[in-house]
């Protein structure tokens, strides 16, 4: 784990949306990011912005910046879902398409008990959401 100025880069894992972080002075919300590399490689990174959570995987060697392709926020009901050591470690293609599957199937289970249904997991979903882009 990298160190800065004797702090820890990573925050610890709480599985709950919009986790509060000291910050000097002040707080910060942040949230967890799903970024996809070439590949299919994928990293789980809590930052305050798709931007931040992508210094932070680049800072801490899960992936060079000219490789991630997409990013996006996960929603608060699904990172409950989600193991603990697959957070804040490069994801194998294999690890990160098994996840996406169990977190299809929770939205699944979820939408035919009224759970809510607004996770953006599925790579076509956000491809076709992005403006200028082909689905």
């Amino acid at each position: 784990m990298n160190w800065i100025a004797g702090r820890r880069i990573f925050a610890r894992h709480v599985p709950q949306s919009g986790a509060i972080s000291p910050v000097w002075g002040g707080s910060v919300v942040t949230k967890f990011w799903w970024l996809s590399l070439r590949g299919g490689c994928a990293v789980i990174v809590e930052a305050e912005s798709m931007a931040h959570a992508r210094l932070l995987a680049v800072v801490n060697e899960m992936g060079r910046a000219s490789h991630f392709t997409d990013g996006y926020p996960i929603d608060p009901h699904l990172l409950e879902r989600i193991p603990e050591e697959l957070i804040e470690r490069k994801l194998s293609p294999a690890e990160a398409d098994e996840l996406l599957d169990q977190l299809r199937i929770s939205e699944l289970e979820g939408a035919a008990v009224g759970g809510p249904t607004t996770a953006r997991m599925d790579r076509a979903a956000i491809a076709a959401s992005v403006p200028g882009r082909p689905p």
